[in-house]
Order: C-alpha cells, then sequence, then structure tokens
C-alpha cells in the first residue's frame, strides 16, 4: 500500500512526537528510579524503627527495603551519578531533535502543496537517523508507557487526527 503525501508527514509526525515524548520521559524515569531506589529503604527501616508493627509489618517493611536497596546496588544508574546525568542528558538531547524534526513536519503539513519527493525522502532519512540513535539509547519501557499515557495531555496532536485521510 503506497502512502500519500499527507499520509506519510502525518505518519512521521506521529513517530517523532511519540519518539520525543518516549525520550523526555524515560529520562524522567532515570531520575525518578533513582530518588525511589534511595527513599523506599529509608522510609521502611524509618517505619520499623520508629513504629511499633506487627511482626508481619516489619516483615514487609524490611523485604521492600530490602528489595529496593538491592536494586540501588545493582543500578549502574544509581552507582554513577555522573553516568546518568549523562544518560538523562543524552536522551534530552536526541527528545529534542524528534521535537524539532516534528516541529518541521507539521510545518510541512501546512504546506503541503509545496512539499516534493525530495522534501519527504530528507525528512525519511532524517527520522530513520534518529530512530539509529534510538536503537543506541533505548526509550525505557516505563518511558514507552508513561509517554503513551501523557501524550495527548501534553503535546497537541489533534492536527494528526482531525485532517488524517
Amino acid at each position: 500500500m503506497a502512502f500519500t503525501k499527507k499520509q506519510l508527514l502525518y505518519h512521521l509526525a506521529e513517530e517523532a512526537a511519540y519518539s520525543f515524548k518516549g525520550h523526555m520521559k524515560t529520562a524522567d524515569w532515570i531520575g525518578i528510579a533513582i530518588a525511589v531506589y534511595i527513599f523506599v529503604p529509608m522510609v521502611t527501616s524509618l517505619l520499623a524503627l520508629l513504629f511499633d508493627l506487627p511482626q508481619l509489618g516489619q516483615r514487609v517493611a524490611s523485604l521492600l527495603g530490602f528489595l529496593f536497596a538491592a536494586f540501588a546496588l545493582n543500578s549502574a544508574l544509581a552507582n554513577n551519578r555522573n553516568e546518568a546525568n549523562r544518560t538523562v542528558e543524552r536522551h534530552m538531547e536526541l527528545g529534542n531533535k524528534y521535537l524539532d524534526l516534528y516541529n518541521e513536519i507539521k510545518v510541512a503539513a501546512t504546506e503541503l502543496d509545496r512539499v516534493d519527493q525530495s522534501r519527504l525522502s530528507q525528512l525519511q532519512k532524517r527520522i530513520g537517523e534518529l530512530h539509529a540513535e534510538t536503537n543506541k539509547l533505548r526509550i525505557s519501557f516505563a518511558g514507552r508507557w508513561w509517554s503513551k499515557w501523557k501524550i495527548d495531555k501534553e503535546m497537541d496532536l489533534k492536527w494528526l487526527y482531525e485532517h488524517s485521510d
């Protein structure tokens, strides 16, 4: 099945939007995960220490504290703050490249009669290059899920769905 020029632009815009949001939410998730890895063991230890919990409550708190401490110890990002910051920056940079491409495609979609095959090929090539970068810097499962949940609230994609063929 061959896409029309408009369908192809809209498809590329949707890919760019979801990839942008996925990289940004992956960057957000890294920060949240590191904080959770540290915060949960602290809270569960304080609960067990300060409150007279029933034995089952103490065991559950201890188990949760142990699990999250183990996650922190096994997390390369939690153990190397500089690497975590670099990873977050790389996700944000790549996400911003997708956003720039999305905005460029959105403008091109308003000038559909001026978009020729070479322009479409250039946009396809650029999104392919960004996808190759994404293969090296993967969007996390949490980032992918979170982006799908938030994209309609945080980005205006109505133009894609209202005018699609």
